[in-house]
């Protein structure tokens, strides 16, 4: 299963990055967004109302 990089940006310019499992950008974004205004993501309540951006990336296997 592939790895994605959530960064999300708050109003109060304070940053935070996740690092998520799942099998879809599409399948994080909905993990975030079907919850509400408040979502509880990776054990951290978000208020979606107090974010600017959000950015999901695939993270990519160097060898």
């Amino acid at each position: 299963m592939p790895n994605f990089t959530v960064n999300i940006e708050f109003v109060s310019q304070k940053s935070k990055t996740f690092q998520v499992e799942s099998v879809s950008e599409e399948k994080v974004r909905d993990q975030l967004l079907s919850q509400g205004s408040w979502v509880d993501f990776k054990g951290v309540l978000i208020n979606l109302e107090n974010v600017i951006w959000m950015e999901i990336k695939e993270e990519t296997q160097t060898s």
